[in-house]
């Protein structure tokens, strides 16, 4: 089957060039695409419509596809004829509504099609299938700001870290300084060395506290991380379940 972009085709009321359309290898229509993104779809559209009646009547084995922009305004008339072909003609004569992201990538994978000929088919594309891709963009998009939330409030917590490392640090100092200060006023006689041996010797004030306060501030971030995993968990398997 051969395929070729804007092929004309012969009727009783004329030429109809459609955008895409495949013909079988003794060059008979096999299937037809036409695409309307515009902002309307008024009565100059029922031509197209008639000639399109008219290849399906005369073509049992053609089928063919009108893929319609959501914001595309249709006249009553042509709507009308429209839903009278669909009636008439069944699933040889369907009628998409696509997004504008979802009218792209028909194209997009309509020329793809195109392009490899050796497959032998071109694909009527369905609103469904188009659908399914969206959700799976969307998916995609909602894992990585997940994915971005975390790695966000990990480089929030490793700066917390470290603001606390630096603080200690200084209180640490601040503390050592105050004691050689005490310890120089009570050993006037010492030698620098063993002024600041003695008080870098034993703990310093609030170094328990501190402790405490370190080993409690870990266990409620290991609790966090648990309840971000399990939340990650649910909305995994609630993905799997709408699926």
């Amino acid at each position: 089957m051969v395929g070729v972009h804007e092929q004309s085709i012969e009727t009783q009321l004329g030429k109809r060039r459609h955008d895409a359309a495949r013909y079988r290898g003794d060059g008979q229509l096999r299937k037809f695409r036409e695409y309307k993104s515009g902002e309307r779809l008024n009565y100059e559209t029922l031509g197209q419509l008639a000639k399109d009646w008219d290849v399906l009547k005369n073509n049992p084995g053609t089928e063919g596809v009108w893929l319609i922009g959501a914001r595309t305004w249709i006249d009553p008339a042509v709507r009308k004829q429209m839903e009278r072909m669909q009636r008439e003609f069944g699933e040889r004569f369907r009628v998409e509504r696509l997004s504008r992201q979802q009218m792209a990538e028909a194209k997009r994978l309509g020329r793809e099609l195109e392009r490899e000929r050796e497959s032998g088919q071109m694909e009527l594309f369905s609103a469904k299938k188009l659908r399914e891709q969206q959700r799976e963009r969307d998916r995609k998009r909602a894992d990585e700001e997940r994915e971005r939330t975390r790695e966000h409030a990990a480089r929030a917590e490793k700066q917390r870290a470290e603001e606390r490392e630096r603080a200690q640090r200084l209180e640490r100092q601040a503390a050592i300084e105050e004691r050689e200060r005490k310890l120089r006023a009570q050993l006037p006689g010492a030698s620098d060395d063993v002024v600041r041996a003695l008080a870098r010797s034993g703990p310093l004030p609030n170094e328990a506290n501190r402790a405490q306060r370190d080993a409690a501030e870990r266990t409620m971030r290991a609790g966090r991380e648990a309840q971000q995993q399990r939340d990650r968990d649910r909305g995994r398997d609630g993905r799997g379940r709408g699926d």
